[in-house]
């Protein structure tokens, strides 16, 4: 914790205008007293992490925009679906971006070619199992793209992640619909408009950061 606070002035300067340092640090703070686990990794692993959610501007914690997760000595950082969506709606050229989820007993049906289409409506119901997720993005220009995704494709997915594959903890853990929403967004990636922040969470995803860049 120490170390946190004698970075302050660096957190400062990495952070964009509309971020405040100090509630900044503070959310940094009440993360790490959530998971006691992070005060036992490599303290230039969590400095590292945390200096990268302040240079993507993404907030820990509550609002889903990324985590911290601790595993072997090391920090971590993963992004969350709706820090995805805020980088996207940052670029200047989305208007908006969105993911679903689709459970058995909603009406669902979608299309691609010429006319690509997509009609959901949700169950009122008690809804059924997760079948589908999907991302759409609408742009300024009145364009839009979307990704439909099946569960099983999701699966895969999942089971090509990094914290997965070396069975440490991860967010599929506790919030799978958030993260097969994230997945959808992901997918989506490739048809937005490209710009550093849109390209720097695909690098930097369920990294573990060795170095603080500036």
């Amino acid at each position: 914790l120490d170390l946190i606070h004698d970075q302050q002035k660096a957190i400062t300067v990495a952070l964009p205008k509309h971020m405040e340092s100090e509630r900044f640090t503070r959310i940094v703070l009440t993360e790490v007293r959530r998971n006691p686990n992070l005060l036992k990794c490599d303290p230039m692993s969590l400095l590292a992490s945390v200096m990268l959610s302040a240079q993507l501007g993404l907030e820990l914690g509550p609002l889903g925009h990324a985590y911290l997760v601790p595993f072997k000595r090391e920090v971590t950082f993963i992004i969350g679906y709706q820090g995805m969506v805020e980088l996207a709606r940052r670029s200047g050229q989305v208007s908006s971006i969105q993911a679903y989820p689709v459970n058995e007993g909603d009406e669902f049906h979608y299309q691609l070619g010429l006319n690509p289409d997509i009609h959901h409506v949700p169950t009122e119901d008690e809804p059924g199992p997760l079948t589908h997720v999907y991302a759409v993005a609408r742009y300024k220009d009145g364009g839009f793209n979307f990704v439909v995704l099946t569960k099983a494709q999701v699966d895969k997915y999942k089971a090509r992640s990094a914290s997965v594959k070396a069975g440490r903890p991860s967010p599929w853990d506790s919030d799978y619909e958030a993260m097969a929403l994230k997945t959808a967004v992901r997918r989506l990636w490739r048809w937005l408009p490209k710009s550093p922040e849109l390209a720097a969470p695909i690098v930097a995803d369920e990294s573990a950061p060795k170095r603080i860049t500036s």
